[in-house]
């Protein structure tokens, strides 16, 4: 009973420090971007994802310009399942923000969950077309490569992206990159 009450607490504590974030923090900021989307995948994880969708759906209509919204909108179709959905929602936004490059990331998620692969490596390499050191879309296209068995792909980008946390000086994250690359490397036939 002590965990169970416990458990509710940090699930209580950790949604309001979300919000305090999301709050406090700039809204084209990565503290503001990975706090919103930590917050929908939490809720995704306490069952409550279509509560995010509507709640989702209601701040991009209210703010149809803002291509954030629109992106938030795309991971609380993933985190609610509604793959199709947020696929139709994906193709309608796309042309009207050409320049989002969270629109595309979250699109290729998206393409992924629909086993719609060339489609989801296209939109990815798009988000990184858009702006090249948001790297985001290079995790999900390795992850993707090793979930289809191309492991010479996987590879390469895992290298990419080592090289590119390295150079941004986050070498424990680059090691854990490299490790994930040599893995892929062995499983090279």
């Amino acid at each position: 009973m002590v965990h169970h009450l416990m458990m509710c607490d940090c699930r209580d504590m950790t949604l309001r420090t979300y919000d305090t974030v999301i709050a406090g923090a700039e809204k084209a900021s990565d503290t503001y971007r990975k706090a919103r989307t930590a917050r929908m995948n939490l809720m995704n994880w306490l069952n409550r994802s279509d509560e995010v969708l509507e709640d989702q759906k209601a701040k991009t209509k209210a703010h149809p310009n803002d291509p954030d919204e629109a992106a938030y909108l795309l991971v609380a179709y993933r985190y609610a399942g509604a793959y199709e959905k947020g696929f139709d929602y994906f193709m309608s936004v796309k042309d009207r923000f050409p320049n989002s490059w969270e629109i595309y990331r979250f699109g290729g998620d998206i393409c992924r969950k629909l086993n719609r692969y060339d489609e989801a490596f296209e939109y990815w390499d798009r988000a990184l077309e858009i702006d090249p050191s948001r790297i985001d879309a290079l995790f999900q296209k390795a992850s993707c490569f090793e979930e289809i068995g191309d492991y010479k792909n996987a590879h390469h980008v895992r290298c990419a992206i080592a090289e590119q946390l390295r150079k941004n000086g986050h070498d424990i994250r680059a090691t854990r990159e490299e490790k994930k690359a040599q893995a892929c490397f062995d499983r090279i036939k």
